[in-house]
């Protein structure tokens, strides 16, 4: 079962409801989508609490959801926006 996800509040909100969205969808905690993506759950949780990644820690966990980058960016955005 999937962890809850905080709302975030960051300055990378948009991302952080991108990835934890996609998470939750496919019912994945911190751990599994770690271990999928070859990164640290404390890593996952940071991102879905709008700290800033690198661009390569997004591709990691696009891979490890079995999604493309472009698609994580698009929600990003799409998220960002319904928030203005």
């Amino acid at each position: 079962m999937a962890d809850s996800t905080e709302i975030p509040t960051g300055p990378q909100h948009g991302l952080a409801k991108a990835v934890a969205s996609l998470r939750v969808k496919q019912d994945l905690s911190y751990e599994q989508l770690a271990e999928q993506s070859g990164l640290a759950g404390s890593f996952l949780r940071s991102l879905e609490k709008g700290t800033n990644p690198t661009w390569g820690g997004v591709r990691k966990v696009a891979r490890g959801l079995g999604v493309p980058f472009e698609e994580v960016v698009a929600l990003a955005e799409k998220l960002e926006e319904a928030d203005e």
